[in-house]
């Protein structure tokens, strides 16, 4: 909901969002964008990896900007060995 009626944001009105967990990798997602998170960096487990083949499949976009210098790199991981 919005902080204020005064309030100048493009997200104003979209405020529900969804928190979902895998093992360590966390999603905040929202009906336009969603942020993928660590806490503690750790490797991706294939839990992990899920959610972010899931989060990026659904939200294709690369920014969560219009304009063309509004864009986000994501940092290199590294996958858990299988079995731990």
């Amino acid at each position: 909901m919005p902080t204020s009626e005064y309030e100048i944001s493009p997200y104003r009105n979209q405020r529900t969002s969804l928190f979902v967990k895998a093992d360590s990798l966390m999603a905040i997602i929202s009906a336009s964008r969603a942020t993928l998170a660590q806490k503690v960096r750790k490797p991706f487990t294939a839990r992990d990896m899920r959610l972010r083949q899931i989060v990026i499949e659904t939200f294709p976009h690369g920014s969560s900007s219009i304009f063309p210098w509004g864009f986000s790199v994501e940092p290199v991981f590294t996958l858990a060995e299988e079995g731990t």
